[in-house]
Parts: C-alpha cells; structure tokens; sequence
C-alpha cells in the first residue's frame, strides 16, 4: 500500500533543538560571575540558545532589537543548518516561545514595554552590558514533572563555543568573549573551561577591554538593522543581487504625479473613471492634454493645462518662424523642451579660436561633412549639434595657448648635469686613509656572557598578554609593549629580565649607560650570538665596565657629538 502525501512529505520546518545546529552550547549553560560583559554578536554568535532567556530578551527588547535583525545577526555569524538561512519568524517564534511559558500570556515586542520588572529601580540603562545574574531557563522555565531538566550545564571547552561559528565578532562588535574564544580555537592544547575559567583566561589575555559606546546592544543592532538603509543590508560578503529594488511611480502623460496602480483602479471604481473631472469641459480637457492639443489654452510643445484665468488670452510665442517644432523622438532623447536658439557670444570671444582667413561667422569643420553640400543654417539648427554641450569661450584661453608653446620650445636638458671633481693638489696620507677606515672593519672584543636558568621567567607567546600595556589591540603592539625599551624610562626592577638583544632600539638621541648597554648587547649578539645579557643589575654593571676598559663608544654617540662640535 503506497504511503500517503502527509507521510512521504519532508519535513521542512527547523527542529527545537537544531534552530542553531547540533552541538550549540545549551540553554541552560550557566552565565559567568560578577562584571561579565558580552555584546549582543558575542551573544548571538557563540551562545545563540541564550536568546531563549528572559533576562536576555528583556535587555535586547529594551534596547530597541527586531527579530529580523537578530535574523541577520545569526545568518551573519553562524553556519546555518542544511545551509538554509533562519529567517525573522523563527526568531521571533524563539522569543515568543520563551516568554510565553515563563508566565507572560500573549507576549509580544510591542506589550513588553509594559511588563513590571521586579528589582529594577530607576530608568532602564542601555549601557550596561553585564549578564552575572542573567537566569537561565532551569530557573524560569523549571520542568515540575522531569526535575532532573532542571539541572545545571557542566562547564564546556572554550573552543567548543566557537563551533558553527562562521565569522567571528570584531571590531565594536566584539569585547571580551570573541578574544577568549579565538585564543582557544588558536591553542587546542590548552584547556579552557566556559564559565569557570572565563575570568582567569581573560586576566592572562590583557584583561577586560574598555566599552565603547558603540559596543552598547542599541548601536549593534542598528548596524545590522535590514530596514534602516541600503547600506546597512549591502555588507562585504553580501551579492549586490539580494539588494531590494526601488520602484518609482510612473509619470501620468499630462505630467502629474500618478498614483499606484491599486489605489488608481480603487479610486475608479468607486467615482468612475473621470475622478477630478466634475464638468464635461475637464472631462474633455484630459484627452486633449493627452492629445496634445495648441490650442487657446495650452503651451505649444507642453502638455499641462493652462490656468482657465489665463485661457483665453493668447500666448506669445518668441520663437522664429524658422523653428519647428521638436519630435516626440528628440524630446524623448533630451527630456526637455530646448530654447529656440543657442545664444551669440561677441565677435571678440570668437576671434580667438579662428584660424587665418576665417570669420566668427563661418562654419566649423567637421570630418567627413562636405561643406559645399552642407545644410542651412536653419537645418543646422535642428540637427544634433543641437542637443551637445557648447564649449565656453574665454580670450584668455588664445594667451594660455600661446604660452604653452613658447614653454615647449624651449631647451630642458634632460638628467643632471656631471659636476667635474677637481683631482687633489697633493696625495692623501695613507695613515689617514688607514684611520678613516678603521671603524668599518672593527670587531668589537667578546665578552663571555653568563649562564642563565631555562626555567627563569621570560617573555614569551602566552606571558606577552600580562607584561604588554593596556590599551594593546593587536599582537604586534603587544610585542613591541612588553620589549619596550623606554617604557619603564630605563630597566626592569622585577622579573622577567628581558634580554638586551630584543628590546628595541633606544632613540638616536640617547646616549645614557642604559641606551648604550642595550646597543653593545645587539652588537655581541649580531656578531658572537650572544643571547644571555639581560637587564639584571649585575649584568648592567658587567657591561658597562667592559665598554670603559675597552673604550667602546656607538655610533649614535659619535654622530651626536660630531653634531654638538658644529653647533
């Protein structure tokens, strides 16, 4: 017996469970402690389940969000299931869902302004961005007949959050949360508990970041707001295809503005389809617009309907009696009625673009144009040439042109020219020669460098995030905070003692024991790989008596007093 339609019909609809895919961090996954800032992409990208919590919808409410914005928020961040993309119902079905089983009967987005919010006091704050005493649903949606639903998550892996993640949050988008997870994605051999090591990992990675206004859930969400503007719906991986398109009303024939087509025939069928015309005069009045009749009454060449004041007095025409009247073919080509003649400049405007033996009257050369059987002048007044921009004349431009060929004319040599170097009067010593390139060739002496502990503190790829300065965005200023040599206005008085040969360079300008120390330590280590001299008291001490015992002066130094003699 064949199956019936309802049985082998697939099943379309997104299940409960996998409205965000298998494997999404659970609703009931507990919210970290005291000052725990997220974002709403953090939120909606690596915790989307937490949408079912009340304290979350309350705060996104509030804050002025859509479900078509959340829409485009999901669909922007994460991997869909079946690679469908979830749209604004299902969105709207989860808040609805969670609301209306937690006691709110016949909840919306619009009535939630007038729930009471028990423990609020004041006016609702859209900077806050902490979720510490956000409930989950075990504690507003608690299951009376299962009790063992009601039980709290188990912590989870911090990269398990980043899974079905298509793109992480940055930029304002991101605050605390998106650095967490990208660090342990990055370091899958460490291990990161969500929440429990939330605060530890956040500690080691700088610590918390500073909140921006544009970090608030109202200024996120009007980024991804698809009914704000076609700016925001055009993002960077977006087809230009998915753009809505703009439909304009077409232009009724006698130039009014013309209503859309389903109030124009609503419009007809209840007054007929004279609805402006009272009197069987307007009635007739619209065909001859239509028309477009010259008669008493209306413009030659126009198809709007005189003032009936001014009906009956006639209109004065202007033009020559050489002019016709433009085809319907030109003011199509145009879209507008041109003037009847292009103005004469003077004879003095003219003169200066004339060649030799030619007048401001006669005519212009054109290629492949015979001139003997060119048209009229009155012909040539409804040509084309017409309907093209006419260049503007100016006598300046005769000087100008004038000038350019006098500045072509003239000689440039080209490259610059060979200065001949008179030989010297007399033979360079060769012992100067000999100390002028002394310098070049030294090898400064080599010092043994001491012995060190492997297990010393050090500044390395996961104690950089502690010993960078706050503020640090990228991993590069991270590196160049943490081997600063000017950070500290000289060394380290605490471990880690970062070694000299990696600090960066002091200014050219510094000539102290210090700034000095740290260039003889590049130049063991670029010549003998000496990598073990720190910034230890005892090692500063070493170095600076090797460098007066042997004299070593950089080159920054020399230079410097070369330029204090000439001052």
């Amino acid at each position: 017996m064949a199956k019936s339609t309802s049985q082998t019909r697939q099943r379309r609809h997104r299940a409960v469970g996998n409205v965000f895919g298998w494997g999404s961090p659970h609703a009931d996954l507990p919210f970290p402690g005291t000052q725990c800032r997220l974002t709403a992409a953090e939120i909606v990208a690596y915790l989307p389940h937490w949408l079912r919590s009340v304290d979350i919808i309350d705060r996104f409410v509030m804050n002025g969000v859509r479900s078509s914005t959340l829409s485009v928020m999901a669909n922007e961040f994460r991997h869909q299931p079946h690679t469908t993309p979830i749209n604004a119902n299902s969105m709207c079905s989860v808040l609805q869902t969670s609301m209306r089983k937690s006691g709110y009967e016949g909840w919306t987005v619009g009535r939630h302004v007038e729930l009471t919010r028990e423990g609020v006091k004041g006016e609702w704050d859209e900077t806050v961005l902490d979720v510490a005493n956000f409930r989950t649903l075990r504690l507003t949606h608690a299951d009376e007949e299962y009790i063992l639903k009601n039980r709290q998550r188990e912590a989870i892996e911090f990269r398990q959050l980043a899974l079905h993640v298509k793109k992480h949050p940055e930029g304002f988008d991101a605050l605390d949360l998106a650095r967490c997870v990208q660090h342990a994605a990055a370091h899958p051999d460490q291990s990161w508990l969500f929440p429990d090591d939330y605060f530890f990992l956040l500690s080691c990675l700088g610590g918390p970041a500073q909140v921006n206004v544009d970090h608030i859930d109202r200024k996120i969400f009007n980024r991804y707001d698809p009914t704000r503007s076609v700016a925001h719906i055009l993002r960077h991986d977006s087809p230009v295809d998915n753009l809505p398109t703009i439909i304009k009303t077409p232009p009724h024939p006698n130039g009014k503005i013309m209503a859309p087509r389903r109030q124009r025939t609503a419009a007809t069928a209840k007054t007929g389809p004279f609805t402006d015309a009272s009197t069987p005069k307007k009635q007739g009045s619209h065909l001859d617009d239509i028309a477009g009749s010259n008669e008493v009454g209306s413009t030659p060449g126009h198809s709007m309907r005189r003032s009936g004041r001014l009906a009956s007095k006639p209109m004065l025409d202007l033009r020559d009696d050489t002019f016709d009247a433009l085809t319907p073919v030109k003011q199509q080509k145009i879209g507008f009625n041109p003037l009847s003649h292009k103005r004469k400049l003077a004879a003095d405007y003219d003169d200066d673009f004339q060649q030799d033996g030619e007048t401001s009257e006669s005519s212009v050369f054109q290629p492949g144009v015979d001139v003997a059987s060119s048209p009229s002048k009155a012909d040539d007044d409804l040509s084309d040439s017409l309907f093209e921009a006419t260049p503007i004349k100016r006598p300046a431009a005769k000087k100008a042109r004038q000038a350019i060929q006098d500045i072509s004319k003239q000689y440039i040599p080209k490259g610059p020219v060979p200065e001949t170097i008179q030989a010297p009067s007399a033979p360079i010593d060769p012992g100067l020669m000999q100390a002028a390139t002394w310098h070049g060739k030294f090898l400064p002496k080599f010092l043994q460098p001491p012995v060190l502990s492997r297990d010393r503190l050090t500044v390395d790829e996961h104690s950089v995030w502690l010993y960078s300065a706050d503020g640090c965005t990228t991993m590069a200023e991270r590196w160049e905070s943490a081997l600063s040599s000017s950070r500290f206005n000289g060394p380290r008085s605490s471990p880690p003692f970062r070694e000299l040969y990696r600090l960066t360079d002091p200014p050219s300008w510094d000539i102290s024991d210090w700034a000095e120390n740290i260039r003889w330590a590049k130049q063991q280590h670029r010549v003998y790989g000496s990598q073990t001299w720190t910034e230890y008291d005892y090692h500063l001490e070493l170095i600076k008596a090797e460098r007066t015992s042997t004299l070593w002066i950089s080159d920054e130094t020399i230079l410097g007093a070369c330029a204090a003699a000439r001052q």
